[in-house]
Parts: structure tokens; sequence; C-alpha cells
């Protein structure tokens, strides 16, 4: 939705950032470009919502946080840069919106948010249960988040529905030691069977008034939907079935709200807030258009880079020899730190 990068939450309702991170897969990489992938698609997200009756972006103040700090190769000193970077936003009483990263990044995001609001209930849609002991001999990877998790006592498992699990497994005991955590597990047949409606019941009557920490792994997706997940398995759900599932955990709410405030539309947030929201991003905007102007003004003055794309200095000569434009390699550009993507 290009919202602004702003780190300044003071008057923010929700925050995204992405946590570009794939050490902890066991098969395909590439969710390290997970969050970037998902800002260009989001551009053409549009704020009014005609479900909800809302428009989102007059309604809340929605920033981009950015993306949290990681170490590539590194699983657990990637959890303490995690949940260090983290603490600000939840602090803030700020919405979290995550953009991963495979799923073992869940883990640093659950310690934090349980030592401000006590053990979580998970709402979880996912190909696989992820409550392994070990893979591949290590405790902290994306097949073993959730265990871990009750063990060090984030999760209330009596209160979490792990839905959406297909696919061939190691043993029969692999989804079993979900159930003997205390997890409802719901595999891909059977919410099928239950359907939206249902689903969303079940999950009002097991997580009652906990607080909530929602998950949605890619491979709940069937590959014909979404090919590029790290651990793909036939069978999935459409894009039209996620969207109903995930919208029937919250339908019911702006649907009370309705009926209590008649036809008008829904409004969350103070007004107030709403004003320095739309004043941030405004500010935003224009830093980013002047920052713009600086970059384009430090590149045609630079002597070298004049010499090598054969453009004119201010004040010189037009050169009439033939050149190849070259882009000077530094990660950085008038201190602006470039991201590097190996091509």
């Amino acid at each position: 939705m290009r919202a602004p990068h702003v780190t300044e939450l003071a008057g923010v309702d929700a925050a995204v950032y992405g946590i570009p991170f794939d050490t902890a897969t066991s098969y395909r990489t590439g969710a390290r470009f997970g969050p970037e992938a998902i800002r260009s698609a989001s551009a053409l997200i549009r704020p009014y919502h005609p479900v909800h009756d809302i428009n989102v972006v007059e309604a809340l103040s929605i920033v981009d946080y950015g993306d949290l700090p990681v170490s590539p190769g590194d699983t657990e000193r990637t959890y303490a840069q995690v949940e260090e970077a983290l603490e600000p936003i939840v602090a803030a009483d700020v919405f979290p919106i995550a953009l991963g990263g495979d799923h073992s990044i869940t883990l640093a995001e659950l310690r934090v948010l349980a030592k401000r609001h006590g053990p979580l209930a998970l709402v979880l849609l996912d190909a696989h249960a992820d409550t392994w002991e070990a893979y591949f001999g290590q405790k902290y990877f994306h097949g073993t988040t959730f265990k871990r998790a009750v063990e060090e006592g984030l999760l209330d498992a009596t209160a979490s529905v792990l839905a959406g699990m297909r696919g061939s497994v190691y043993a029969a005991s692999d989804l079993g030691t979900a159930r003997e955590l205390g997890f409802t597990v719901v595999e891909s047949d059977d919410l099928r069977a239950l359907g939206s409606e249902r689903y969303g019941e079940l999950i009002r009557e097991k997580v009652g008034e906990r607080p909530v920490f929602m998950s949605f792994d890619i491979d709940f997706l069937d590959p014909a939907f979404a090919p590029g997940t790290g651990t793909p398995e036939v069978a999935g759900f459409s894009t039209a079935e996620a969207v109903a599932f995930s919208a029937r955990l919250a339908r019911d709410q702006p649907r009370r709200l309705r009926r209590r405030r008649g036809r008008a539309r829904l409004r969350w947030g103070r007004t107030a807030n709403r004003a320095r929201g739309r004043e941030r991003r405004l500010r935003a905007t224009r830093a980013a258009g002047a920052q713009a102007a600086a970059v384009a003004a430090d590149f045609s003055s630079s002597p070298n880079f004049a010499r090598r794309t054969n453009c004119p200095t201010p004040g010189s000569a037009t050169s009439s020899s033939p050149s190849t434009r070259i882009w000077p390699r530094s990660n950085t550009i008038s201190g602006v730190p470039v991201t590097s993507v190996p091509s």
C-alpha cells in the first residue's frame, strides 16, 4: 500500500516490518526475499475494504517500519536481534504485522509479545504443525517453532488451533505430538469439510478472550497458487479459500459494531492519531522526494560518474566520444545504505 517508512511510533496504530531470514529452512531457500516481494505486490492494494465497510488508511495510521536486523547463518543470534528490534513496537502498543522469512522467526516474536501479554493463543494456517523436537539435529528450525514456544510458556496450546495440515510426514506421531502438547489440530480434509463459518466458530470457542497470535504460512496454499514456497505440499487451498478462512476470524466483530452504530462507518483510533498519521506520511513523502533529488544531484555532479557515463559535469563541454554506462558498485549512495542483491 506504499506506506511510508517511519520508525517514530507516536500516534501509529499498526507497523508492518520485514524479517528477511531463511537460514532455518530445510528444502528451498528464498524466504528472505519475502518481505520485498510482499511490499512490491501490495502496491496495487486500494485503501477501502468493502466487506468491513472501512477506509483502512483513513481509519488507521499504518507505517512500514522497515526490515528488522538478521544474521544469515545464525538463527539464535537472529532471534536476539529480532527481539531487541521488536520491543519498541510492542512497548508502544502498536499492532505488529510481520512479513517473513521462514517460520523459525515466529519464536522471537512470541518471546517479545508474551512478555507483555502473557501466554498467547495461536491461530495457525499452515501445511505443517511445526512441532518437531528437532530437525537435522537443530532445536531451532522452521519445523520446531511451536514446540519450543510451548516449552518456553509463550503459548497456551489448549486455546490454540492449527489448521490445514496435509502431505507426507516422517511418522504417525508427527501430528500426534502437536495434539499431545494440547493443540487442536484440523487437517486439511477436515478443514474443507468444516468450512469457513464453522472454522470461525471453532476459533472463537477455543480462543475466548485471550490475546491471539495469528500466523499464516504460504505453504497453506496449493503450489499452483504459491509455487515459490520452500516446502510445497500438493492438494492445498486456493487463494479464495484462504481469504475466506482468514476473514472469518474478524468478520463477526465489525457486524456487531455495525448493529450497535446503525449504518455508520466503522472508525478505529482517535482523530488526533489519524491526523498525526497523515501528517507523518506527508513528511515522509516529502523527505523521500528531497532525498531522491539529492542522490540524483550527487550522481550528476560526480566527476567519476561523469567520466564513466560520458555525461558532462556542470560547466564542462560535452564529449562526443562513445562510452558504456557503468554504474558505481558502492553499497552507499550519499551515505544512504543500499541493499545489494546478487545477480
